[in-house]
């Protein structure tokens, strides 16, 4: 993605996204048997399912005036990827 915006310090922007969807239709049943008009029904039966996922980026910029503030975003930054390490770690 590329894009060009102006916001203040700390304000919340959204970028773009993905958004997937995904329909399926599943029969199960006795072969043939399943497939009769108006009484096929009695010989198994049919899912219907839909799903939608979206997947949003949102950035927060924040303007870094001096190396006290650079070092600090830096280990905020290293703590939040360590914890994101971690929990994929534990759901692996």
């Amino acid at each position: 993605m590329q894009t060009q915006v102006l916001v203040h310090d700390g304000d919340t922007i959204a970028i773009g996204g993905l958004i997937g969807e995904t329909t399926q239709t599943t029969t199960n049943g006795i072969p043939w048997l399943v497939r009769l008009p108006y009484i096929g029904g009695l010989f198994g039966s049919h899912t219907y399912s839909h799903d939608r996922n979206e997947l949003i980026l949102f950035m927060t910029p924040h303007v870094i005036y001096d190396n006290s503030d650079l070092l600090e975003a830096s280990d905020e930054l290293k703590a939040k990827v360590k914890k994101l390490q971690k929990y994929i770690k534990d759901h692996d």
